[in-house]
């Protein structure tokens, strides 16, 4: 707040006067995309699949794919949407099969709640 105040009184602000620069778009999109990957991937954990209700399954399918399609290639949600479908489908051999294609895809956290998510599946009777 206090400098907020001196930049609006002229003085120097958090950047020493000068003007903050805007996002470029192309940055902006891959920030949205790593955080809806990772958002999806979370969720997967903190909800497994046998705990979610089909209408939630749905709607975290679709959202996930309309609210993507501007940020992420569109390879990318069909892998994650198959990795839905297979944690779903208790298929340990297809996420083990996404995994592999998705890990380059990913950055180092995602690739670590995707080596998570397979192992609780390892886990499932």
């Amino acid at each position: 707040a206090a400098a907020a105040a001196a930049a609006a009184e002229g003085g120097e602000g958090p950047c020493d006067g000068e003007s903050i620069a805007p996002i470029p778009a192309s940055v902006r999109r891959e920030v949205l995309a790593r955080v809806r990957v990772t958002g999806v991937l979370l969720l997967m954990l903190l909800q497994p699949q046998e705990n979610h209700p089909d209408g939630l399954q749905r709607e975290l399918f679709d959202s996930f794919d309309q609210a993507t399609v501007d940020c992420v290639d569109e390879e990318s949600v069909l892998l994650v949407q198959s990795l839905m479908a297979a944690c779903r489908a208790k298929r340990l051999d297809w996420v083990r099969a996404l995994q592999k294609d998705l890990y380059p895809r990913c950055n180092g956290r995602q690739n670590e709640l995707l080596h998570q998510l397979l192992v609780f599946h390892a886990t499932i009777p």
